[in-house]
């Protein structure tokens, strides 16, 4: 999930800004089984003079024959007060699934300072750190686990234009409890984005997930590589 991809590439400004992106997808198949597919990407950014307001969303969901193979999603909302200052505030919420890894409910609240580090035409670099509250509900076979923690969230953010056609975008979360804080959970996610002309560009986007101490007895590190040619009006 990467909060940064839209605001970092606005001026700062005065003005009252409104940037949305809301993307549909649907495929049904049927061959010997029946395949359906269903994908949702939202983001829509609010810049006021003062303060910032962003909303995340996606869903993925692939089923065969009535079975869920893949389904997962999040929603995201987090604002950003005094956004043009050196030092800002942060609150954010959160809900996630996942029920191919065996999470059925995550939420989260929390709250975190801004520094921003760089700030020009071809770099900006940002860093947080905060405290947030999580609860979880996952189930493995039969069995449930319900948790509440309260953890340490921290993230940096980098924002690299190499010239006028190429560019990287990444951010790193590190969440942690405050008493196993060397056993985080690392959430990454990285878009490179080459413009092959004027209304043509590639895209590659790799997100990488890594849990030190998971709930459940699952794999601690998986991640997620996706590339496509994107078509701009």
């Amino acid at each position: 999930m990467n909060i940064e991809k839209e605001r970092q590439g606005i001026k700062v400004t005065d003005s009252t800004v409104w940037r949305g992106n809301f993307i549909f997808g649907f495929d049904l198949t049927r061959q010997q089984n029946t395949i359906l597919q269903f994908d949702n990407d939202d983001y829509l950014l609010l810049m006021t003079p003062k303060h910032a307001y962003i909303w995340i969303g996606h869903i993925n969901l692939i089923k065969s024959e009535g079975e869920n193979v893949i389904s997962e999603g999040y929603f995201h909302h987090r604002i950003n007060f005094w956004r043009k200052r050196k030092l800002s505030a942060e609150v954010f919420a959160q809900y996630q699934y996942n029920e191919t890894r065996g999470l059925l409910n995550r939420g989260l609240v929390g709250i975190t300072p801004r520094l921003s580090l760089k700030k020009s035409e071809s770099l900006d670099i940002n860093v947080g750190t905060g405290i947030m509250y999580e609860w979880e509900e996952w189930k493995l076979d039969e069995s449930f686990t319900l948790t509440y923690f309260l953890k340490s969230t921290n993230y940096i953010n980098f924002h690299a234009k190499f010239n006028k056609n190429t560019e990287l975008m990444f951010i790193t979360y590190y969440q942690a409890l405050f008493d196993r804080f060397f056993h985080p959970r690392i959430i990454g996610d990285a878009n490179f984005r080459a413009k092959l002309s004027k209304h043509v560009s590639f895209n590659m986007k790799f997100v990488p997930y890594y849990d030190a101490q998971p709930v459940i007895s699952i794999e601690k590190w998986n991640y997620e590589i996706t590339s496509g040619i994107g078509i701009q009006f």
